[in-house]
């Protein structure tokens, strides 16, 4: 059987498969179904909206051969932008902080981006305000430089709207009751659950995110691994944050994600049964 090769790693991001977990949730009554995100060829979903937003910006001409991106990321999405940069020939300078992981900051080297490290502190105590203002002396420094900017960038959500979402209605055996996703940038969830919205219009989505985060409102706490979302999110987010499909926040402890999965499966299914 002969199969056609991929023009380059790009094409193969995106259709992903889904998979029951059945062992985590033995329940009868509970079936939850997981995509794996992890087998795009970056290992996150991230590189839906990275392909998304470089190729859409070279299609519009906001950005032209040899352009160079400016973000700041402390995990996936500077690695799937370092992919795209590399694919694209565009130069890529990515702003990280001490929280990085060594293994995404070897990934960003090899892969050709310039690593911009920041090590103090913001206001909050954490890194991202001082991210943002590294951005800003970069942009300033070199004219013509472009920032992604995927907290306000509109085409963060649409890379998901097309993507997970529009998959999901296809891929999904039943309607499904509730959608679980974790936030940052919040583009991933808000684009995907306006896309299953359209097809499954009472689907609840439920959004998680580590204790601490301020996304949905409560008191700002550390952040111990990159990604999590910081005190600082409000100031860098644009006016496409106002508007969101999440009926339900979840702050999670540090308990695994996958056991507040179970507990809001297993009560919603109690719930109906009565």
């Amino acid at each position: 059987m002969t199969t056609a090769a991929a023009e380059s790693v790009l094409d193969c991001v995106g259709n992903t498969p889904i998979v029951t977990l059945r062992r985590l949730f033995p329940e009868p009554d509970v079936e939850v179904l997981a995509k794996l995100e992890l087998m795009n060829p970056g290992g996150s979903m991230k590189d839906r909206s990275a392909r998304f937003i470089v190729e859409g910006g070279l299609s519009d001409g906001t950005l032209r051969a040899g352009s160079t991106l400016i973000e700041s990321s402390s995990g996936n999405f500077g690695v799937a932008l370092a992919m795209a940069a590399r694919v694209h020939d565009l130069r890529f300078t990515c702003v990280v902080d001490p929280k990085t992981t060594r293994a995404n900051l070897a990934l960003l080297r090899h892969l050709g981006a310039d690593v911009d490290m920041v090590d103090d502190t913001d206001a909050h105590g954490g890194y991202l305000g001082s991210r943002l203002r590294r951005v800003r002396e970069l942009l300033a420094e070199r004219p013509g430089a472009v920032w992604i900017n995927q907290y306000a960038n509109e085409r963060n959500p649409q890379a998901f709207y097309h993507g997970i979402g529009a998959e999901l209605v296809d891929q999904l055996p039943a309607a499904p009751t509730v959608l679980f996703g974790p936030v940052s940038t919040t583009g991933s969830l808000l684009g995907s659950a306006r896309r299953l919205r359209e097809r499954f219009p009472d689907l609840r989505v439920t959004a998680v995110d580590a204790a601490g985060s301020v996304i949905f409102g409560g008191r700002p706490g550390s952040a111990s691994c990159p990604g999590s979302a910081p005190a600082a999110f409000r100031n860098c987010a644009g006016p496409t944050r106002s508007t969101t499909s999440c009926t339900s926040p979840t702050p999670t402890p540090r308990s695994p994600a996958a056991n507040c999965c179970r507990r809001r499966g297993s009560s919603r299914a109690d719930r109906a049964a009565r």
